[in-house]
């Protein structure tokens, strides 16, 4: 048997002791585990889920001044994919804005672009601001719609019932 074989197997018996060296290679394999453990789970306070009311990113929090929640795949000429919820805030002056929305709730923000054209007629509910683009038109869900600062060529539709109501620069969907 090799001197080396028993050396090894007398590390692993019962009563051996391990070698300064060994130990603190334990030591650090220990903090690396746990450091994956850690930084995989998170802090798990839930301050990084921004559908928790009063989280940053929250599309349900008025006082939240950081816009919709970015899910749209494309650019400026984007499709939201599946039925969550799908946001988008397109370049400031940008040619085109063009959204796809799902079926899930679409919340867009135009930014001073030429055109601004949101299909969200499966959606339910659509809020869009238009941010002054020359060009601003909606095809909205029969219902729980909002199109606002829709200024210049404003066509906004409310599925199977027809044009908008228009009040001053918004438009709405009963």
């Amino acid at each position: 048997m090799n001197p080396r074989d028993v050396g090894l197997m007398s590390a692993f018996s019962p009563g051996s002791r391990m070698t300064d060296q060994e130990g603190l290679l334990m030591k650090k394999l220990l903090v690396l585990v746990f450091a994956c453990v850690v930084g995989c789970t998170g802090s798990g306070t839930g301050d990084d889920d921004p559908g928790r009311p009063g989280a940053p990113g929250d599309p349900g929090d008025p006082g939240d001044p950081t816009g919709p929640i970015e899910s749209c795949v494309g650019g400026n000429n984007c499709v939201c994919p599946g039925a969550a919820e799908c946001g988008h805030e397109c370049s400031e002056g940008a040619l085109e804005c063009h959204v796809q929305g799902s079926t899930g709730p679409v919340d867009v923000v135009c930014n001073d672009n030429a055109e601004c054209h949101v299909e969200c007629q499966s959606a339910e509910s659509c809020d869009v601001a238009c941010g002054g683009s020359t060009q601003c038109h909606v095809s909205c869900p029969d219902g729980n719609c909002e199109v606002t600062n829709c200024v210049g060529d404003c066509v906004v539709s409310c599925g199977t019932d027809g044009d908008a109501t228009l009040t001053g620069t918004t438009a709405t969907c009963p």
